[in-house]
């Protein structure tokens, strides 16, 4: 472990640290399970759909034999039910169990670490899969689905992964960490559609598949990811905060203080507050495309499972590219403010781009294009984490998340009404479907407003601009303060400009620090003497007029009386040297 913090401390690139820390070796397997899963999505929306039509019609139904225009009402209106069901569990899962677990189980990560809670929550992402393969075997109903669903936000696996980055990554390759974790994600949803579909796989099989990634994916955590925490650490405790997470193995109920530390840290600063909003609206949008954006493509232009299989590939390509390849170089020169908010208007672009949609090369365009704005989410991750201590990353990430859960949870539930507003046959506004993406165009229009209102010092690193300006003097002195003093590579571009790399100029610069240094090795020895001479003088007087008995107020009385007689025989020129207590 002292090894490992000697590689995060130190200046070793990206991928060395990737190598050294085994995060790679956590990456592949959240590829291996994101591969087995995907194997099993395109075919999800369609099952669901089918289901939900087949009990308004009374009778089995596929939707998939019929064009649009053309479908029977049963399959128009399912479209919405299915919608309706994954918004009410979106709001079971992010309002209530991811906002009060998610902040929970990242302090605990802080104290405990984060292996258990990675394995945990691969342990729960197994219950969906099992539920699918339980009604396709005749054995439950598909509505099983969703419950099973809800549960596994009890331990966000997402959290944790952020909060193991942070842990094994300096801070100005956190922003890159964070994206690769997207990118492990999005190169399993890349390949498993087609791998899906080249082996012609059933539904049946594809689960059997997406439940042997999650058992893969847990052998490889158990056994080749090693911890990144210290054992027995702790986060350290805020300003008028509860006692950390250490205190949890006499009071294990304390943990639910942990939605206090988290609240806190939201509101200890303006910047926090303009993130946790941007992430509240960014979440309402985004978990509500997620939640109706292919019964939205059902609808509108008629998309199959094997349609839903090219867009999923298409949109892990993407994303692989965007936060693989594009993300670190856009970090770089974009700083992470202008990062959030160039995400956030490729995020307007889209949705104006699907609410306009008639063909399916357009949906596809939109959703490819819109791939770009994957870089809002690293971007917050990476402000937040450099803006706070390293022992307090799980409850950053945690309170992030927890932020961006209850948005998740209000928020699809709201456009789930919309969509059935103005996509069912009894629909009150007509039927008028794009209205849904004008409105999450809006909304994010506002996101990127807030984004802008962050002004450009804050979202710097806090320890370029002003070192420990907003660190405690508890912070400072107690050496786990992660400090960064900038980017060399920037710095010897700004001297080229500004003409500072000149032969004679550097030479001059030099010789003038070269003369601070010693002025200001003079006044510190000076202090020095002067400390050691007043010292020695007060000693000499305690010895020559007080007992050893003299208590503390008698001898500083002394010192008092004799500073002041010397100064009034300055004044009167009897001499500076008198240090006579009359």
């Amino acid at each position: 472990m002292a090894e490992q913090q000697q590689w995060r401390n130190g200046s070793s690139s990206l991928w060395v640290v990737l190598l050294r820390s085994r995060l790679l070796v956590l990456l592949f397997s959240m590829f291996v399970y994101s591969l087995g899963f995907a194997t099993l999505v395109p075919m999800l929306p369609t099952l669901l759909t089918n289901y939900f039509a087949s009990r308004i019609a009374g009778h089995a139904i596929d939707c998939e034999q019929y064009v649009v225009n053309e479908q029977p009402a049963a399959c128009q209106d399912a479209h919405a039910d299915v919608v309706t069901w994954t918004s009410w569990t979106s709001l079971v899962a992010n309002t209530f169990i991811a906002f009060l677990f998610s902040p929970v189980i990242g302090d605990l990560s802080d104290a405990y670490g984060r292996k258990p809670f990675i394995l945990a929550g691969l342990l729960l992402s197994a219950l969906p899969i099992a539920a699918v393969f339980m009604y396709l075997s005749g054995r439950a109903s598909l509505l099983w689905y969703y419950p099973c669903s809800a549960l596994t936000s009890v331990v966000n696996s997402i959290v944790v992964f952020l909060s193991y980055t942070a842990d094994v990554l300096q801070p100005q390759h956190r922003t890159a960490g964070f994206g690769l974790i997207i990118a492990a994600y999005s190169t399993g949803f890349m390949i498993g559609p087609q791998v899906a579909q080249l082996l012609l796989l059933d539904a049946t099989t594809a689960t059997l598949v997406a439940g042997g990634g999650c058992i893969a994916a847990f052998t490889v955590v158990l056994l080749a990811v090693p911890e990144s925490r210290p054992p027995g650490s702790a986060a350290a405790v805020l300003p008028g905060c509860p006692p950390a997470a250490s205190s949890w193995k006499l009071r294990p109920l304390d943990a639910l203080l942990s939605l206090q530390r988290s609240w806190q840290l939201i509101t200890s600063s303006s910047l926090f507050v303009r993130l946790a909003l941007c992430m509240a609206i960014v979440g309402v949008v985004s978990e509500g495309i997620q939640d109706m954006l292919i019964q939205y493509l059902q609808l509108v232009v008629g998309f199959n499972t094997a349609d839903q299989s090219l867009l999923f590939t298409l949109l892990g390509a993407a994303n692989l590219v965007v936060q693989a390849a594009l993300l670190p170089s856009m970090a770089y020169f974009l700083g992470e403010r202008r990062l959030l908010i160039t995400g956030l208007l490729f995020s307007i672009i889209e949705q104006a781009m699907l609410a306009l949609v008639t063909t399916k090369w357009q949906a596809l365009a939109a959703v490819s294009l819109g791939s770009l704005a994957g870089v809002s989410f690293p971007a917050i991750s990476s402000i937040k984490s450099t803006h706070s201590r390293p022992d307090q990353q799980g409850l950053v990430q945690g309170a992030l998340a927890g932020i961006r859960a209850l948005a998740t949870g209000l928020g699809p539930l709201a456009f789930a009404l919309l969509f059935s507003s103005c996509t069912k046959t009894s629909a009150v506004f007509g039927y008028h479907p794009g209205i849904i993406f004008w409105t999450t165009c809006g909304l994010t229009v506002l996101a990127a407003a807030v984004a802008a209102s962050i002004p450009a010092h804050l979202a710097a690193v806090v320890f370029d601009e002003a070192p420990g300006a907003e660190l405690g003097l508890e912070a400072l002195l107690g050496g786990s303060a992660n400090f960064n003093f900038g980017n060399p590579l920037a710095q010897f571009w700004a001297d080229l400009q500004g003409g500072a790399s000149n032969p004679r100029v550097r030479r001059t610069q030099e010789m003038a620090l070269q003369l601070r240094q010693q002025l200001a090795a003079m006044q510190l020895r000076e202090y020095h003497d002067v400390q050691v001479s007043t010292l020695l003088e007060m000693q000499r007087l305690w010895a020559a007029l007080l007992p050893q008995s003299a208590s503390t107020a008698e001898r500083l009385a002394l010192w008092r009386a004799a500073q002041a007689g010397e100064g009034k025989s300055a004044v009167h020129g009897e001499g500076a040297g008198g240090l006579s207590p009359t």
